[in-house]
């Protein structure tokens, strides 16, 4: 029952994703006005993890620890093929 609300809660946000470079844009202003050494960043409903990436090549010089949280099966595979180069074991 959850589950279904937040999928349709969902489908009508896929023309919301044009703000991309705007988030990337700002959590990396944030992050350099920050004098912190080390960031942890989570995005709930990540979806292909697209921020998360562009956070992450923006700032690469920096030491960042990025979450991201989603219901869709679909996203998780997505996401692990996406993310597999970056994860260490």
């Amino acid at each position: 029952m959850i589950r279904n609300f937040f999928r349709n809660l969902k489908s009508e946000t896929n023309s919301l994703n044009y703000g991309r470079e705007i988030i990337v844009n700002w959590v990396s202003e944030w992050i350099n006005k920050s004098n912190r050494g080390s960031f942890r960043i989570l995005d709930v409903g990540m979806g292909p993890g697209e921020d998360l990436l562009g956070i992450r090549e923006k700032n690469n010089q920096r030491n960042l620890e990025l979450f991201g949280l989603d219901m869709s099966p679909a996203y998780v595979e997505i996401r692990c093929k996406k993310w597999n180069k970056f994860l260490s074991s």
